[in-house]
């Protein structure tokens, strides 16, 4: 059975039945039931004892009985059960998410006092939320928490609530890939305490060549598979080698650019070896197991690289570096030739024009005069794709052209295949 809460709304009123006169009966609130004061019934003489009232409604708050006592003047009581209550719909409130059923009841108590009263039936709904909205403020990473909310609405009252997610954005920590090693130091370059090259006599690099101490460094080290970004390093082991005999350093090592950063090697076997390392500069940027040939994708396309291959056998204690051999260098551009040379005699002299070649920053002209039998004039070297020669001499001139690519001294780095010739005759 439910309970309920009981608030006075109005007045009851005392009525005599068969046209007897009538009294004021008033209604209170006391610990959730009406009570009324005590009016006797000046028909029967019986009173109504208003803290005995008991309203008692259904479990779906829909009907209701009343329980009273009732005393005649000489004290005698009587308890009366079963009074129906009628349900006041027009003033009764649905329950809601914040508040339970108000029942408003009508009651006749012992034939002719009238009461009424409200009652709280049940629970308050409660909200029913749907999610209607999630916001991602911040992802998490590996290392750091993201923050997220939602936005979540009452499908009944409409009500809207903002609910913190943060808890289900907390950082998913490092997924460590597999152990990897790396050889480090196999040469070095030599620089000074500041850092800068010290060339040799030529200007080129100088090698510290460590392999002849026996000594080789290797690092260990993990990648993170979520984010490559993050490293963990396992530490640097140095380890001294047996001096077991070394492997003979590579012949005919040749460097050659097939493209815009690719710079391709190749070399000749070195029979002891068990692998090659593969130095840019006097830095590792790679090795080869039985390939004698390697394809530098990350070669400079504007300045030179220099390259050595360097040989090894393999020992009990890791690696032993074979003898170091020649160097080789390439410049990363790849320059196609020239094409659409055309000559025509002009007013001013004779005037070339070509197509532009792409990745070359000037051209170099090659010119004849009288006939293909003759010695090549002084080139010349300009930056654009159309040239007037206005010092041809008179007769037949025949001129070829090709891309070159120089560096910030003026050097030619790069160049392309020389065109077809093209002639003209000057006046």
């Amino acid at each position: 059975m439910l309970k309920g809460t009981i608030k006075t709304i109005f007045t009851g009123v005392l009525i005599l039945t068969l046209g007897l006169f009538s009294t004021l009966v008033s209604a209170s609130s006391d610990e959730g039931y009406p009570t009324f004061s005590h009016s006797t019934d000046p028909v029967t003489g019986y009173t109504v004892l208003s803290d005995s009232i008991s309203w008692i409604p259904s479990e779906d708050g829909l009907t209701c009985t009343v329980e009273y006592d009732i005393q005649n003047q000489n004290g005698d009581k009587y308890h009366v059960e079963g009074a129906k209550a009628q349900l006041w719909g027009e003033n009764t409130m649905e329950a809601t998410c914040t508040q339970p059923m108000h029942a408003f009841y009508r009651a006749t108590l012992f034939g002719s006092t009238y009461a009424s009263g409200q009652l709280s039936i049940g629970e308050p709904l409660g909200h029913d939320f749907e999610e209607i909205k999630r916001v991602i403020v911040k992802a998490p990473t590996c290392d750091t928490d993201g923050s997220a909310y939602a936005i979540q609405k009452c499908t009944r009252c409409g009500l809207e609530e903002r609910i913190d997610l943060d808890d289900q954005m907390k950082a998913y920590h490092h997924l460590w890939g597999e152990i990897q090693t790396e050889y480090l130091a196999v040469e070095n370059i030599l620089t000074d305490r500041d850092g800068a090259v010290i060339p040799d006599e030529d200007g080129m690099p100088q090698l510290d060549d460590i392999s002849t101490k026996g000594i080789y460094s290797i690092r260990s080290f993990q990648v993170c598979e979520l984010d490559p970004e993050h490293v963990r390093e396992l530490g640097v082991e140095e380890k001294t080698l047996s001096p077991e005999e070394k492997a003979a350093a590579v012949e005919n090592l040749k460097a050659r650019a097939i493209g815009m950063n690719e710079v391709a090697l190749k070399w000749e076997v070195s029979e002891d070896a068990d692998g090659y390392i593969i130095l840019r500069n006097g830095k590792q940027i790679g090795y080869t197991v039985e390939e004698v040939n390697y394809i530098d994708k990350e070669a400079s396309s504007e300045e030179f690289n220099f390259y050595w291959v360097v040989p090894f056998k393999k020992t009990t204690g890791g690696i032993w570096p074979g003898e170091r051999g020649k160097y080789v260098w390439a410049i990363g551009r790849v320059l196609e030739g020239v094409d659409a040379l055309k000559a025509e005699t002009v007013e001013e002299g004779i005037k070339l024009s070509w197509d532009p070649v792409e990745n070359a920053n000037g051209y170099v002209i090659l010119s004849k005069t009288g006939s293909n039998k003759a010695p090549f004039n002084e080139p010349v070297r300009v930056p654009g794709t159309v040239y007037l020669n206005t010092m041809a001499e008179e007769g037949l001139s025949l001129y070829w052209v090709y891309a070159v690519y120089t560096d910030k001294a003026g050097n030619i780095v790069a160049a392309g295949e020389v065109s077809p010739y093209a002639w003209a005759y000057a006046e």
